[in-house]
Parts: structure tokens; sequence; C-alpha cells
């Protein structure tokens, strides 16, 4: 409950910003695809028994229709318990993001994304296939880190829910990312 009310924090400035959302528009210059690859790291804290560690999440997406964005994300995180046997868990999910914009520092690089996916745990030997839907919220703010590539540094909360009684899992991760 705790983990569902913080995660809606975390967004409800962005829902109530209606001066904040982008006019949807047809993509016509090659540099408004906006695609990029990016590395996460930070701490998932499972559900139940089982006890935070880090976790790792490598994805790529562009922006087809301004200000939507669709991607791919692969991610790695581990859980174990005082009493239970490590899990390794690993997702590949198809993402949509919307974009937000404006000029409201932080908030203008902000979007609410919405990911799905197989979700596979492996505990001792056993692989066990899920669906996973792990909606999210995060910024990614622009840094000049060379001449000539344009890199954003972010923070990203998000939810992992997985079907059968699997834990879910509430993420906070850093991002770097590389727009091209």
């Amino acid at each position: 409950m705790i983990k569902h009310m913080i995660l809606f924090l975390l967004a409800s400035p962005l829902l109530l910003a209606s001066d904040l959302t982008p006019e949807v528009q047809k993509v016509t210059l090659k540099e408004n695809y906006k695609p990029h690859i990016g590395i996460l790291s930070g701490f998932t804290e499972p559900e139940g028994n089982l006890d935070a560690h880090g976790s790792l999440v490598v994805e790529t997406a562009l922006q087809p229709v301004i200000p939507f964005s669709a991607g791919l994300q692969f991610m790695l995180s581990e859980m174990d318990g005082e009493n239970e046997s490590k899990v390794e868990r690993f997702g590949l999910l198809a993402s949509a993001s919307y974009n937000f914009g404006g000029s409201t520092p932080i908030i203008r690089h902000s979007y609410l994304m919405l990911s799905s996916g197989a979700i596979l745990d492996k505990l001792e030997g056993d692989d066990q296939f899920a669906l996973g839907i792990m909606p999210a919220v995060g910024f990614d703010q622009p840094i000049k880190a060379w001449s000539e590539s344009e890199m954003t540094l972010g923070l990203r909360a998000s939810y992992l829910f997985v079907t059968d009684a699997r834990p879910d899992e509430l993420a906070l991760r850093a991002a770097v990312k590389y727009w091209y």
C-alpha cells in the first residue's frame, strides 16, 4: 500500500500540469525522432519477505509522434531473503511513454511510461515465465558532455506488477542516456 502511495505522489504533479502538454504532431524533422539508448541502475524493493537489491535496465527508444515515444527495455534484478532462495529476474518489455514539455525545469523533461512484456524468474534452476506490467514516472535532464553528442542524467520510479503469485517490485533507478 505504501509503495502505491509513493508512486502516486511522484506522479501527481505531472498529472495536474495541463499547460505542460505539447501539441500532438507528426515528426517531420529527423532530429525530432529523438532516438536514444540508456542505462538505468538502482534498487528494487520486492514485496513480501524479500530484500532490496540492485537492478539494471538497458533501453532504447524513439519518438515517432510528438510527444509519444516507443521503445524496448531489458531488465535484470535479484531478490532474496533470510528464509527465501535467491531469485534472478530478467525482463524484456515494450514501452510507450508520454513526454511533457513547457518551460518549467525538470517537468519539461519528464515523462510517464507504461511497459509490458515477458518476465523470467530463475529460482534454483526452475525457470518461471510471467507477464509484467510496469508504470513509471521519470525525467531526463540534458547535459552537454561532448561537443557533438547529447547526454541526459535522470531518475525513474517504477512499479512492476507480475502475474501469478510472484513478488511485484518497486524500483528507483538513476538513468544515463545518449541521444543520437
